[in-house]
């Protein structure tokens, strides 16, 4: 049967990875597929949405990766119905935790919703369709009830949640061919390829709607499936960077590390990043170590709070000096490391903020500060029902993040809205994240980012206004430097022995100045060759 899958405008630009796994499982199973992918290509959208059409498609699907992206998601889906007659079903993590609001709000379009993984249950879907049998037994959905003459009429159904798939081994890799966009904006490459390796998380974060979607439960593909798949992006999709979009992926420290001994052992040493923020206290110096020779060249981690006395109602189940040693470590094997902080979380102030910012800066890190945001499934939507304020209901996502001013979904009369502006200038300000301060704007000239960044600056920190100007310029510097200079990706076959042949231990660094003047070698125990010398011995 024909399927026809497709990704709305979402936060950021990006190839949908849960698309193309439904994408690839379906296909594996004898169905053809076509993904109308908006979200790159946001130019012509009802045109080439109703050219989509005209395949005849049997069954369409929409994702929905955050909630606050309806009115976008119901666009696409009315201008679908309005013009062919199929089911279309809404599925990914928006889909899961508010699908009782989507199905309210729909407006009879959305015949139903995957709960959950969707792989399994759009493909019982579609196989049940073909065979012309009822699918509203189906484990794993919500649909809206409008016939019969039962109770449940009008009402919204959820059936049983659908098991999670045991071993993930078993999907194939996700397959991006169908897009519309891979023989078009990206020329039948991917430059930027996103792996997972593990689904779920087993915390319970305040900001956090994972324990709906997951459930809690974390699974992992095995680590030489991992390195397989990177394998296929660098040489099917001739991808030059990996995204490990992971919600957890040191968890499991010992699996991480095998996944790095393996990219080492099979010279699949392609630079790859940890955009999605891994845990601080996931972290040890033999696992930065090994990270770094395999090919890692940026980790994100959460911080999420800063502050000691407001730490602790986030629930990450860590303490703040696991942060910065986690920060340290990586500093030592030299991974440029970025942190995730949220303002205006459960119970915090103004002051305690600002607080918050003088721990990161400690850090000695870039950090991406965004307001919160308060999502079903979370305990902070619960949190802000109770104590907060409700300023905004519905906005397009794409209009939601990375903007100057942010959007404030909510405040409290403790923390007024105006405040938390403030404290998002200031922090991004002080953590040099001068991306979140003039928008995802890519037209704009290099000098309109600057005086946008310098009007900030006046307004919230006047007094290192001269340091932010020399410090955007220097930070351009870097980056044309750093894009013109090729890092090495080879390691010697030395290196690679050492790492294969046991655990990695972090180097005594008193013992650095003694054994170099034993061994007659030059007295610079800080230099990253010296460090390497020592630790090989």
């Amino acid at each position: 049967m024909r399927v026809l899958l497709i990704d709305p405008p979402g936060a950021g630009h990006g190839l949908n990875a849960g698309l193309a796994s439904i994408a690839s499982h379906l296909k594996q199973h004898g169905h053809e597929l076509k993904v109308l992918d908006v979200n790159n290509d946001r130019d012509n959208i009802e045109e080439r949405t109703l050219k989509m059409l005209e395949w005849k498609p049997d069954v369409i699907g929409i994702s929905v990766i955050f909630t606050f992206n309806k009115p976008r998601v119901f666009e696409i889906a009315r201008l679908c119905k309005q013009h062919y007659n199929a089911p279309i079903m809404l599925g990914g993590p928006g889909a899961t935790i508010d699908y009782e609001e989507l199905l309210k709000t729909g407006g009879g379009c959305i015949n139903w919703v995957a709960i959950g993984e969707a792989e399994e249950t759009i493909l019982e879907f579609i196989e049940r369709l073909k065979e012309d049998k009822d699918w509203k037994d189906m484990e794993g959905i919500a649909y809206f009830n409008e016939e019969g003459p039962d109770t449940s009429k009008g009402l919204i159904v959820k059936n049983k949640f659908r098991d999670f798939i045991k071993n993930l081994d078993d999907l194939p890799f996700p397959d991006y061919t169908d897009f519309d966009t891979f023989h078009g904006k990206f020329g039948g490459k991917i430059d930027t390829y996103v792996i997972i390796t593990s689904r779920g998380c087993p915390y319970d974060c305040v900001f956090c709607a994972n324990k709906t979607i997951s459930r809690r439960r974390f699974r992992t593909r095995s680590p030489q499936n991992v390195v397989d798949e990177f394998k296929h992006a660098r040489d099917f999709y001739k991808t030059k960077t990996v995204l490990i979009g992971d919600d957890n992926y040191t968890l499991d420290m010992n699996r991480a590390k095998e996944i790095c001994r393996l990219m080492i052992e099979q010279d699949v040493i392609v630079p790859y990043e940890m955009y999605d923020g891994i845990r601080a206290d996931k972290v040890d110096y033999e696992l930065a170590y090994l990270l770094k020779k395999s090919g890692c060249r940026e980790v994100s981690i959460g911080i999420e709070n800063g502050d000691e006395e407001t730490f602790k109602y986030v629930q990450k189940g860590e303490k703040l000096a696991d942060i910065e040693r986690c920060c340290r470590i990586l500093k030592e094997v030299g991974i440029p490391t970025r942190g995730f902080v949220i303002v205006g979380l459960i119970n915090t102030t103004k002051e305690s903020d600002l607080r918050s910012i003088k721990f990161v800066e400690k850090l000695g890190i870039r950090a991406n500060w965004n307001v919160a945001i308060y999502y079903p499934g979370m305990q902070l939507y619960d949190w802000v029902m109770k104590n907060g304020r409700l300023l905004k209901q519905e906005i397009a996502v794409e209009k939601q993040l990375v903007q100057c001013p942010p959007v404030v979904f909510f405040d409290t009369p403790e923390y007024p809205a105006e405040d938390r502006i403030f404290v998002y200038k200031l922090a991004n300000l002080r953590c040099k994240n001068y991306y979140f301060l003039y928008g995802r704007n890519k037209d704009i000239s290099w000098f309109s980012k600057f005086g946008q960044i310098i009007k900030v600056a006046w307004e919230v920190d006047r007094k290192r206004v001269p340091y932010y100007a020399y410090d955007y310029w220097t930070t351009l510097a870097k980056i044309a430097i750093r894009k013109h200079k090729k890092e090495k990706s080879e390691i010697s076959e030395e290196e690679k022995k050492h790492i294969l042949s046991g655990p990695i231990k972090q180097p005594d660094k008193k013992g650095f100045l003694y054994k170099f003047k034993k061994n007659g070698a030059a007295v610079n125990g800080n230099s990253a060759e010296a460090k390497e010398k020592v630790v090989a011995q």
